[in-house]
């Protein structure tokens, strides 16, 4: 049973990371892209 409780988090996991990487694309990575870049550098800071 637990083999499959972690098999279907491993297949949410998958599909999520799927659908957010389609929306990016749908969005427009360039914006992601920038967010993404401002974050890590305002913590730095």
């Amino acid at each position: 049973m637990t083999t499959i409780i972690m098999r279907t988090s491993d297949d949410n996991r998958g599909q999520l990371f799927l659908a957010l990487f389609q929306g990016f694309l749908s969005l427009g990575n360039l914006p992601v892209t920038l967010v993404f870049h401002e974050a890590p550098t305002g913590t730095q800071e």
